[in-house]
């Protein structure tokens, strides 16, 4: 199942050959994953999506922008010459999308006119809590079900409590953490759903560390950093300059 992003994480087929005693050998064969998706294809689909979600009333038409673009990525992903495809129906993205925001606005509808604030904030907590499990759990389970490869459909089944305590206790730490822990709830995140995915019924393994993650947001920040200190530099440069020989300013004034 192809990721958002162009990222994909099946990496591999495992095939298994029956011998003449009657005896199983799995056979495993690693296949490169191919995306044939051209930049001017995808804009021409993009500028269309774009346009027609904000000429319909509300955004009406994302739902249908997110499956066209979902159909084009999966349709031109493929591995070991078969793609993928997205067989979600637009009409229940639609629908599902306005149920969670009219419950959402229902809530704190209640909240703000029909209890105290100390007992609304506390109800509001708990629903920030529940909710998010809840909705993570929903759509990824979508997602993966609207997903196939060779006429297989892909799964996803995680418990409340496995996402509770992933995304949303390990987001409030990480909250804590000054972005020391922000890799590894990366990592966590991605270890959680793709070892809860399954193609059929095989359920994938994730094999990336932690220390990889590390080293992707060093990388990251340092060049952050290099590049603040780059621009600092110039533009401090340029100042200083100019306060030396001040007959530049007018050089600069001119242009």
């Amino acid at each position: 199942m192809p990721c958002e992003g162009g990222a994909y994480f099946i990496q591999r087929l495992i095939m298994s050959e029956s011998v003449a005693a009657g005896t199983e050998m799995n056979r495993e064969e690693i296949y490169p994953i191919v995306f044939s998706g051209k930049a001017g294809e995808y804009f021409r689909i993009w500028i269309v999506n774009v346009l027609l979600s904000i000429v319909t009333l509300g955004g009406v038409y994302s739902a249908w922008a997110k499956v066209r673009r979902k159909r084009y990525f999966y349709g031109s992903t493929a591995l070991a010459g078969s793609s993928f495809e997205y067989h979600a129906d637009p009409k229940r993205i639609l629908v599902g999308g306005r149920i969670i925001v009219l419950v959402m606005y229902i809530v704190w509808l209640g909240i703000s006119n029909f209890t105290p604030p100390i007992v609304g904030g506390l109800i509001l907590l708990v629903f920030v809590c529940i909710a998010p499990p809840v909705i993570i759990n929903k759509s990824l389970k979508f997602n993966a079900v609207n997903s196939s490869y060779r006429n297989l459909r892909f799964n996803y089944s995680a418990s409340y409590k496995e996402t509770f305590i992933t995304f949303v206790v390990f987001g409030i730490i990480t909250s804590f953490s000054f972005g020391l822990l922000v890799p590894y709830y990366i990592f966590r995140m991605k270890k959680h759903v793709i070892e809860r995915s399954r193609y059929g019924t095989q359920h994938f393994q994730f094999t990336g560390r932690v220390v990889q993650f590390y080293i992707i947001y060093g990388v990251a920040v340092a060049l952050v950093i290099g590049t603040g200190l780059l621009v600092g530099v110039t533009v401090g440069g340029a100042g200083g300059l100019l306060f030396l020989f001040p007959r530049w300013q007018w050089c600069c004034r001119l242009l």
